[in-house]
């Protein structure tokens, strides 16, 4: 039986718009939350006169407008020196696509500050739509320098849409700092949607900084079944970039046959531009029709009639056929 080809892994890109599409609830009308006691006290004691440009908008400005950009910037840098008044701007803000992005301005400016304090105040934001636009703001600060007490509080959260999106938040910013860290802490957490789509994206980045550190710990994980499942993220991850160095790693499976699919879509991204040598690595390998017919797939997107001769020049007649049946597909 000729193990079917994996489809082309798009992870390092779309797991978070994937997790985003899915969950994001529609905005209701902005409320102004009050700031939790002691926090609105740490704030005051440490404010400073806002600038003139970070006024209220007016009630008709939208995220489309030019002078867009500039007010999220300067809410931002308000919410840094005096939280408590970048909130209270909030209340003007009519267009909800602005509201997203301004929710997740103050808990990006406030979480340079103060993440707890950050943290605190949008847990008693509504509706669950706004808890998600600020956290995409509080995640990635708060990671940069605290990761693991980013990752306490995360672990406290409930199950929902909210400890989903700030686990995948938490991972993409974390895979930076310390992608060997993040993937051992994520790895310790229960099985949920959150970590595993954290630990998808840590191991598509993490290959591509640095892979053979990366392969060769997936590779020594006791459990075979992970093993291969991580190694299979990492190597589809590399393949767009370097399917040659996808080929040697796939030794790495534990699973023959997963290590076959893998050299074929290999194979066949190499094909589309360097045709020849994807030549050499399948003759290197088994040779077997699995592997031929990922080239054909890659070839014919480029140069389909060279492809056609190559075919022609094989000694089986019968996979001729079959090949030239590929080309046609």
């Amino acid at each position: 039986m000729k193990p079917t080809t994996v489809p082309k892994s798009i992870l390092a890109v779309g797991v978070l718009a994937a997790v985003a599409a899915g969950i994001f609830l529609t905005l209701q009308p902005p409320a102004v939350v009050p700031l939790p006691v002691h926090v609105a006290r740490s704030s005051a004691a440490g404010s400073g006169r806002p600038s003139a440009r970070s006024s209220a908008p007016p009630a008709t400005l939208t995220a489309e407008d030019p002078q867009a950009d500039a007010f999220i910037r300067n809410l931002a840098a308000l919410a840094a020196r005096d939280p408590q008044q970048a909130v209270g701007k909030l209340a003007a803000i009519k267009d909800p696509d602005l509201l997203s992005l301004a929710l997740a301005a103050v808990a990006r400016g406030w979480a340079g500050k103060d993440p707890e304090a950050a943290a605190s105040w949008l847990g008693h934001l509504q509706p669950d739509s706004q808890r998600i636009d600020a956290v995409v703001g509080l995640i990635p600060v708060w990671a940069a320098t605290a990761p693991t007490d980013c990752l306490r509080w995360i672990s406290q959260c409930p199950a929902g849409d909210l400890r989903e999106v700030s686990l995948v938040e938490l991972a993409n910013a974390w895979r930076v700092k310390s992608p060997r860290e993040a993937f051992t802490q994520f790895l310790a957490l229960g099985t949920e949607d959150g970590t595993e789509r954290g630990l998808q994206s840590i191991i598509a980045q993490w290959v591509l900084d640095d892979p053979e550190t990366a392969v060769d710990f997936l590779g020594k994980m006791t459990d075979p079944t992970r093993s291969d499942e991580f190694l299979q993220t990492a190597l589809d991850s590399l393949t767009s970039q370097n399917p040659q160095l996808v080929w040697k790693y796939a030794d790495r499976f534990k699973d023959p046959e997963t290590a076959e699919q893998t050299r074929a879509l290999a194979l066949e991204t190499l094909a589309e531009t360097k045709p020849q040598d994807a030549i050499k690595l399948a003759a290197s390998g088994s040779n077997s029709e699995a592997l031929l017919s990922a080239i054909v797939r890659g070839w014919r997107s480029t140069d389909e009639k060279a492809a056609k001769i190559w075919i022609s020049g094989l000694p089986d007649p019968e996979m001729v056929a079959r090949l030239l049946e590929t080309i046609a597909e």
